[in-house]
């Protein structure tokens, strides 16, 4: 959060760490909390899938897999259909040459679970016509992982974007797992335009089922681990798939030791804080979380991973942001009335969250988020964005380099958890948590170049929405795309960028004219940002974003990319 008059103010939903949009939108609610359809940064989400869409207009009948075991081989068939045309029961022909009547729900027992069967119920109609409908009983689904899904699921390193998450727009999240009765909550959603029908389930207990979000399962032991895999068919025949593991064992690492003067703290009570710019005072509302606001982790543990995190992104920002005798601490605090985001102008820096933010899972990018924007707008230290960038022109800077800094530093930190000494649990709820929030970005990216690429520097206060975020996405997933053209180091790529960044002074202030909302304005922040991402990877990307109609000025770019060039340290 930069000023809370301004309308674009960006917080983060913390179930999937979705960008959420609007004057007050704290962070804290939950895609599990919200209906079976809602609309999440410009794009519709559903949550409950409907049934697969009607063959024709007079169809009625519906048909899907409930449950499917590998251990007793059997099936549950649910289904519905109109009660003022059906006459008598269903018939079940249920592909192993076997066949059946009655009414839903249908169970049967295989003699073989070897093979897939295709399942055909037809439904016989008072005006004597009938229909038909096929299922798929895939035993496939529910069979030991292979290893390459155990790979998968069990965190591949070294940990990228695009290699690990083709997804376009599918994200479940392990909502929280629960020793003591063996269960597991899953959340999660997909574009409401694309869903085909029910969400996939297979457990990797043997055990299958279909249905909508949220699912709760409940494992024979808590033992071991498990293999999740889940499945969202579309409307157009493809199928996106997401692979992760529940985890009642994990192992338990010596944990590494943050920097001390970069301490995120989640205090009990409340110390002194104060503004260190004059425009901003300090919000007379905030309040500190107390212990029941903590149900998926102490607020210790939490502390400590933000404290490594945070010291990860001193290092992404070439440590040169504003600091006080070299400390930057940093708090986790409430804010009444549902505001969150980053208290950036206050020392200690504050990330602002709703109360119940951490009552069920910990939203790890949300946190790396808001701390992102608290070290890029006290950066460089000599001049700092925040303040003068802040209005309407904010967000193609501030949100560009928040959810870079948040993506990056979860990678960093799950390649390094070794290092760092964080459990696998953790590292696999980093993990999914990222993945999730990086999957929404790449729709609202892919939005901008099929709703006609229109760039938009400036977020028009008389407007619902925000016109910027398509806009700062498609910046977000470049810096990915390009990563793996380049087979390129993030925590390297982003050094570089910030590097660029940081000649920030007031001449480059006149001329992004946070107020303004003119040609020349939209010119300059655009040269500012692709310079920055030409600069991370040593490439002229001046051709693709032109082509993506960012209004770059080559002149203004090459001169900012030879100004890095010749103060960038050797040595790096």
């Amino acid at each position: 959060m930069r000023n809370p008059a301004i309308k674009n103010w960006i917080a983060t939903a913390t179930a999937a760490s979705i960008p959420f949009t609007g004057t007050g939108a704290g962070v804290g609610p939950r895609l599990v909390g919200y209906p079976s359809r809602t609309t999440i940064g410009g794009q519709s989400w559903v949550l409950a899938a409907a049934q697969p869409p009607a063959a024709t207009s007079r169809r009625t009948l519906s048909v899907s897999v409930a449950q499917l075991s590998l251990v007793d081989r059997r099936v549950l068939l649910v289904g519905a259909d109109a009660a003022d045309r059906v006459r008598g029961p269903f018939r079940f022909d249920w592909g192993d040459g076997t066949a059946t009547e009655g009414f839903f729900n249908q169970t049967h027992v295989y003699a073989k679970a070897d093979r897939d069967y295709q399942v055909r119920v037809q439904a016989r109609y008072k005006d004597s016509t009938s229909d038909q409908v096929a299922v798929q009983v895939s035993f496939a689904l529910v069979r030991p992982p292979s290893s390459a899904e155990v790979s998968e699921a069990f965190l591949t390193v070294p940990f990228r974007y695009r290699a690990n998450h083709p997804n376009e727009t599918f994200c479940p999240r392990i909502q929280w797992v629960h020793g003591a009765d063996r269960t597991v909550e899953i959340s999660g959603g997909d574009a409401a335009d694309r869903v085909a029908g029910l969400f996939s389930f297979s457990w990797g207990d043997g055990t299958f089922n279909e249905g909508s979000f949220p699912q709760r399962h409940t494992y024979p032991g808590a033992d071991r681990n498990y293999v999740l895999k889940m499945r969202s068919r579309h409307r157009d025949g493809t199928t996106e798939r997401v692979t992760t593991a529940v985890c009642f064992l994990s192992d338990r690492p010596k944990p590494a030791d943050p920097a001390p003067l970069l301490r995120v703290a989640i205090p009990e009570a409340r110390g002194p804080i104060t503004s260190h710019f004059p425009r901003y005072d300090c919000p007379a509302n905030m309040s500190t979380l107390p212990d029941s606001a903590f149900g998926a982790m102490p607020r210790s543990m939490i502390e400590h991973y933000l404290s490594l995190g945070a010291t990860i992104q001193d290092d992404l920002a070439n440590r040169n942001y504003l600091k006080s005798d070299g400390a930057f601490p940093q708090e986790i605090l409430s804010l009444s009335g549902g505001y969150g985001g980053s208290l950036w102008f206050l020392t200690p820096a504050v990330a602002a969250f709703s109360p119940d933010a951490f009552r069920q899972t910990v939203p790890w990018g949300a946190c790396l988020h808001e701390m992102g924007h608290n070290v890029t707008l006290n950066m460089p230290a000599r001049y700092h964005f925040g303040g003068r960038s802040d209005g309407p022109a904010n967000a193609i800077y501030s949100e560009t380099m928040a959810n870079l800094f948040s993506l990056v530093t979860c990678a960093e930190m799950i390649n390094a958890r070794a290092r760092l000494g964080i459990p696998l649990d953790v590292a696999i709820d980093l993990r999914d948590d990222a993945l999730n929030g990086y999957s929404v970005m790449r729709k609202l990216a892919h939005a901008y170049r099929q709703s006609g690429s229109k760039f938009a520097s400036w977020n028009d206060p008389h407007t619902p929405e925000d016109e910027t975020i398509p806009t700062f996405m498609t910046l977000v997933c470049e810096f990915f795309r390009q990563a793996e053209i380049k087979q390129a180091d993030y925590r390297l790529s982003v050094k570089r960028m910030c590097h660029l960044l940081q000649l920030w002074d007031e001449g480059l202030h006149r001329k992004y004219s946070q107020s303004s909302d003119t040609r020349a304005a939209d010119a300059f922040r655009a040269s500012l940002m692709v310079a920055a991402l030409s600069f991370a990877f040593d490439e002229n990307l001046v051709g693709t974003f032109q082509r993506l109609n960012f209004p770059v000025d080559a002149v203004t770019h090459d001169e900012l990319v030879a100004l890095a060039q010749s103060s960038w340290p050797r040595a790096n």
